[in-house]
């Protein structure tokens, strides 16, 4: 993750900050855990990534769209596309519509596994 200042903020410091947060009473929101779900998953940390993911929901943090494609990305690039239809699945049940990113990520995903595009057909 970066700063305005093209610093980066490496995901341990950020996952400091949010407890910090908590601790102050401060309500981490969407952008919060987005940004913690995309950090794990930029480090390859899937299962931190869907902790974090699991933990917006028991919080009861509305996800969107951007919540479910980081997470669908994080596993299309770590090559889990099982794990990232689920998602998809997920996402769609609950109302939420596809948009380019998504399928981007999802045709990424099928092509690094060497899967067929049709699957999605």
């Amino acid at each position: 993750m970066f700063c305005k200042e093209g610093m980066a903020i490496d995901v341990q410091t950020f996952n400091i900050l949010v407890d910090i947060m908590v601790k102050r009473g401060i309500k981490p929101v969407a952008v919060t855990y987005n940004s913690l779900v995309d950090g794990h998953c930029l480090r390859g940390e899937m299962d931190k990534a869907r902790k974090v993911f699991d933990k917006m929901i028991a919080k009861s943090c509305e996800t969107n769209l951007l919540s479910h494609n980081n997470l669908i990305n994080g596993y299309c690039k770590n090559k889990r596309i099982d794990e990232a239809f689920a998602l998809f699945e997920q996402m769609i049940s609950k109302g939420l519509i596809a948009n380019v990113v998504t399928y981007n990520s999802l045709i990424d995903g099928l092509c690094k596994v060497g899967r067929t595009v049709t699957t999605l057909l």
